[in-house]
């Protein structure tokens, strides 16, 4: 998703099979170092950069001229390391706040064009990027979230379906996190 040209390819399949008229984009690429910033290397960070924030640049660029003028949608997902940062993941924290920034640049840009452009900031969810945490370090980590437990994926598919469903929501950032955000 780095790399310019594979994400042309990946458009441009879609294109072939769906029609030139796309009407929701959902922009989820995500990968995370776990390191702590004076250990982490440039190659390192790049990759979390490019991965979690270019590629959005990348399929938005492609995307957008495929959606305007047709009340399309794009949501863009970020992160709540986003909005609030986190031990260990300042890169992975950057490119998504980075991607917050995005969403509501574009937003501004292209409302007058019918586009709405949105994004998810989800919480700590049970995903690949949580799967290989220990049960007892999963336990304390659901003890600091007021709603007492991980999140599950369908919790963001929820938030998902309500902004491409929200005509009038552009410029957002949901962030479901079970509270995590309020401590």
């Amino acid at each position: 998703m780095s790399k310019y040209e594979d994400c042309e390819r990946l458009v441009q399949a879609a294109i072939d099979k769906f029609g030139d008229k796309i009407d929701v984009v959902v922009n989820n690429a995500g990968i995370t170092n776990n390191c702590n910033f004076i250990d982490l290397q440039p190659e390192q960070y790049t990759r979390v950069i490019e991965t979690n924030l270019l590629s959005l640049f990348h399929i938005n660029h492609l995307v957008m001229p495929h959606m305007v003028d047709h009340d399309s949608c794009i949501v863009n997902i970020s992160s709540v390391g986003g909005l609030t940062g986190v031990i260990n993941q300042a890169d992975y924290c950057a490119a998504k706040s980075g991607v917050i920034g995005l969403t509501r640049a574009l937003a501004l840009e292209f409302a007058g064009r019918k586009v709405r452009v949105n994004a998810i900031a989800p919480g700590m969810i049970m995903t690949d990027m949580l799967r290989g945490v220990n049960q007892d370090e999963l336990n304390a980590l659901a003890a600091t979230i007021p709603l007492g437990k991980i999140g599950d994926p369908s919790d963001i598919a929820g938030a998902l379906e309500y902004i491409i469903k929200a005509p009038y929501v552009t410029g957002q950032v949901i962030s479901p996190n079970g509270g995590f955000v309020l401590q």
